[in-house]
């Protein structure tokens, strides 16, 4: 869902600007992008080597949360937002295999840059509606047939899951969803039986496919899923996100002041996703033997409220300047 949502907001973002979505002004998107991005994940990063060198522990959740290789490729990849590949790739199978949880969630935001580096230019390069669609339904079929492919041909790495043609695919539905709620917008608005219809379809694919991501114990399915299903799992999955949103986004329902709180939890969730292993590190000594609901419900409210002081008083003033200092 991350993927999705990530890939229709950038392309949004992009249609937004006053050169359109095949003219976009690079200096203002790559420094857009690096304002985003880069000071918070600095600054999780001086968190963690903190932690390692001056708070180091020898318990299970410090090596849990905080292991981290020492070899220097393994900083190379967090640099250049290659540690996706390092995952995969690296020959130091123990140090790559037991890496903290703290450093393990990297490999996300690895793929969606890599995805964001090269997205302007493309779009400049394909220059209209026509070929961009032609692309995005490639990378879409390639992702899980890449996939398949790896796992046949390298079955002996289990972190493959973070190939990036797979997940780049998941980014290309969302880029179609914010195509596809432009040249239906007309039609939907009008319609809001065909969004219900939408959303329901959504909600259907989703339920059915995330229920059977990782289950096999299942007659229909352990009989269709080696054949058809199991290599395109969550690219259905991430269709039903698209149909969910395709129908939602022209929906009066969805866009009362109600869903409001959805947009500050949007704002917050980089934050909340570089910090919560951090927050879950210094609040585990409380969690042990509590009732699981509870603790879950504290460890957001938490999160969420680091999230918030994060991004008012050093996100914002952070990328505010580096934005000007790119643009001057």
């Amino acid at each position: 869902m991350f993927f999705v949502v990530s890939g229709f907001i950038i392309t949004r973002l992009i249609a937004s600007r006053p050169g359109g979505l095949f003219n976009p002004d690079f200096g203002e998107f790559y420094s857009r992008r690096i304002g985003r991005i880069i000071p918070p994940l600095v600054f999780v990063c001086l968190i963690g080597l903190m932690f390692i060198y001056f708070f180091s522990s020898k318990s299970h959740a410090f090596d849990l949360i905080f292991h981290t290789p020492k070899a220097p490729d393994f900083w190379i990849s967090i640099v250049t937002f290659t540690f996706n590949w390092y995952r995969i790739f690296s020959t130091d199978l123990q140090a790559k295999n037991t890496i903290g949880m703290y450093w393990g969630i990297l490999w996300s935001l690895c793929v969606e840059e890599q995805f964001y580096l090269f997205y302007p230019l493309l779009l400049k390069y394909l220059r209209n509606e026509k070929n961009l669609i032609l692309f995005l339904s490639t990378l879409i079929i390639l992702g899980p047939v890449s996939g398949e492919l790896f796992f046949i041909f390298f079955p002996n790495y289990t972190s493959l899951e973070k190939i990036d043609l797979s997940n780049f695919s998941f980014i290309a539905i969302g880029c179609l969803l914010y195509l596809s709620s432009i040249r239906c917008k007309e039609f939907l608005s009008k319609n809001h039986g065909k969004c219900l219809q939408l959303c329901f379809i959504g909600i259907f694919l989703i339920f059915i496919f995330y229920w059977h991501q990782y289950v096999s114990i299942n007659y229909w399915w352990f009989f269709w899923g080696p054949i058809f299903f199991e290599p395109w799992t969550s690219t259905f999955l991430a269709f039903g996100v698209f149909f969910f949103l395709l129908g939602g986004l022209h929906l009066d329902f969805f866009n009362s002041k109600y869903w409001s709180f959805l947009g500050w939890v949007g704002k917050l969730s980089y934050g909340g996703y570089l910090y919560h292993m951090f927050i879950l590190y210094l609040l585990w000594p409380f969690f042990t033997g509590r009732n699981e609901w509870f603790d879950f419900f504290i460890f957001a409210v938490v999160t969420f409220s680091w999230a918030e002081l994060s991004y008012r008083y050093f996100e914002i003033p952070s990328n505010l300047f580096i934005r000007k200092l790119f643009n001057h």
